[in-house]
Order: C-alpha cells, then structure tokens, then sequence
C-alpha cells in the first residue's frame, strides 16, 4: 500500500498491488481521495497488460519494485 497525491488536487489516492492476483500477472488497485479519505467511487484496476507488460505467471505487476 501506499498514498499520495498524483493528480494534485490535495487530496492523496491510495495504491493497492497484489503481486499474486490474476495467476501471477498481478494488479494494482487506485482509490481517489476523497473529502473524508479514499473512496471507491471512481476506483480503477491496473493490470499488467493495460500497461503494456506481459500477461505471464511471472509478471507480478505490483510487487515490492513499483511501491517499494
């Protein structure tokens, strides 16, 4: 997990990853901020394919090397 504000609006998005999700592929879940904190409304799932990586077993997109 982790937060920040990406869009500027003064309100920090939080990130979620899974590296094990999907088979292996992995994903990354984004919370906008809201007015009381994340909120699901508008949430997003980014998957390994949606930003061009592989779809394998050993893509784990989202493990320790993006947020960490």
């Amino acid at each position: 997990m982790a937060a920040g504000d990406i869009d500027k609006d003064g309100r920090p998005e939080l990130f979620m990853s899974a590296a094990l999700e999907n088979s292996s592929t992995g994903a990354v879940w984004v919370l906008p901020g809201g007015a009381d904190g994340a909120t699901a409304k508008g949430s997003r799932m980014i998957t390994a394919s949606s930003v061009g990586l592989p779809r394998r077993e050993t893509t784990q997109f989202g493990g320790s090397g993006l947020l960490g």
